[in-house]
């Protein structure tokens, strides 16, 4: 079952690399840092379609390859494998439309995981258990471990990946940080997504939480700054 873990292990990969690479396109671009609306379908969309695509093609592959598989049969799944990435690619080049911009993606998940598991097959590792394992638990590392830290350390960053999924806790953490004194200006730049407008208060309520940002009546600084738990 080598070529079973290694194939699940490469379509992960195919799967994460893109999917980082988009996020880091996506909160970098002209617009500036912190415009990502979509990110539960960005999440989830392309992850079930590449377990769908890795059950119906990738694993049958493996095995096939790793079964003493009649001669030519690796050249034949690389010609297809070309021949499917040249008609993704000169789709994508062809029409440039809305989602369609997307297309990329299989393509990015097929070259990176057919790399990544050409690389362990070649290496052939003695524990092909850990290839399971790893996708498997990189989901709740990321939940339990992961996310507290970047709340702790990166609250801003883990508002704006994880907002409507992860509670308030991260925005919460955001209003900790700003100080009596900040102008509108400084927090824009610094919050765009949650100091979109230079409004004279703020009093939402959230995980147990109540806050307040109170800015002067010229709506230019920060007059007061009130979080503390619910009563």
């Amino acid at each position: 079952m080598n070529c079973a873990s290694y194939s699940f292990f490469a379509a992960f990969v195919g799967w994460l690399v893109p999917f980082v690479g988009l996020l880091a396109w996506m909160q970098f671009d002209e617009r500036g840092f912190g415009y990502i609306t979509d990110f539960k379908f960005l999440l989830f969309w392309p992850l079930f379609f590449t377990v769908l695509g890795w059950l119906s093609v990738g694993m049958p592959i493996a095995l096939s390859l790793g079964r003493n598989s009649r001669p030519g049969f690796g050249k034949v799944v690389t010609i297809a494998t070309l021949a499917t990435t040249t008609t993704f690619l000169g789709i994508a080049a062809l029409f440039r439309f809305g989602l369609m911009v997307l297309i990329w993606w299989p393509v990015l998940i097929g070259l990176i995981g057919g790399s990544v598991y050409w690389l362990l097959a070649r290496a052939q590792f003695r524990h092909s258990w850990v290839f399971w394992v790893t996708p498997i638990l990189f989901f709740p590392l990321i939940r339990f471990v992961a996310l507290p830290i970047g709340i702790a350390f990166f609250p801003y960053t883990t508002h704006v990946l994880g907002e409507g999924a992860i509670g308030e806790g991260a925005l919460l953490e955001v209003i900790k940080r700003v100080k009596v004194g900040d102008t509108y200006e400084e927090l824009h730049r610094r919050y765009p997504r949650i100091f979109n407008e230079p409004i004279l208060g703020r009093s939402p309520h959230g995980d147990g939480w109540f806050y307040s940002i109170q800015f002067d009546d010229s709506r230019e600084r920060v007059v007061e700054v009130t979080v503390k738990p619910r009563q």
